[in-house]
């Protein structure tokens, strides 16, 4: 991101704190079984804890 674009540092915050949610949140096209990441956590926590 471009320092430039934001005119404050809480825009920055919120900016990146949606971006975070977006990433953890949407899975990859590449993604092995296309899950998100938050959900490959909780597959494989399910998994060691069967």
């Amino acid at each position: 991101m471009n320092l430039y674009l934001f005119r404050t540092l809480n825009e920055v915050r919120q900016m990146t704190g949606k971006w975070l949610g977006e990433y953890n949140g949407e899975p990859p096209f590449e993604s092995p079984s296309h899950l998100a990441q938050q959900e490959y956590r909780m597959t494989k926590n399910n998994a060691v804890t069967s």
